[in-house]
């Protein structure tokens, strides 16, 4: 099967069909631009004080308590003992293209 596309021989005729095909264009373009905007925008999840949202209760357990202090202890001794990373030299050698040591200097 062959889709023949059927052109008018009036250029008025022709003009209005490319003003028609460029409205079309400018819709779909639209949409497609909604599409990307709605799949890749930012989400936010936020807590509301709703009795119907789901709550994760564990109780007041001591067993609770203390795995809850534990977490607690954990991050704060990982955030205590990071240390920053140096950054590497990147200059380069005047001949070559590799970084310079810094005990060649």
């Amino acid at each position: 099967m062959t889709n023949e596309v059927v052109l008018p021989s009036d250029l008025e005729a022709c003009h209005a069909m490319i003003r028609d095909l460029a409205d079309r264009v400018s819709v779909l373009e639209a949409e497609r631009d909604a599409a990307l905007q709605f799949a890749f925008r930012k989400k936010i999840e936020r807590y509301t004080a709703d009795p119907k949202q789901f709550i994760l209760d564990f109780g007041d357990t001591p067993d609770v308590v203390d795995a809850a202090e534990g977490i607690a202890d954990a991050a704060l001794e990982s955030v205590a003992g990071y240390e920053r990373r140096t950054q590497a030299d990147t200059r380069l050698a005047t001949n070559n293209s590799r970084p310079i040591c810094p005990a060649t200097r």
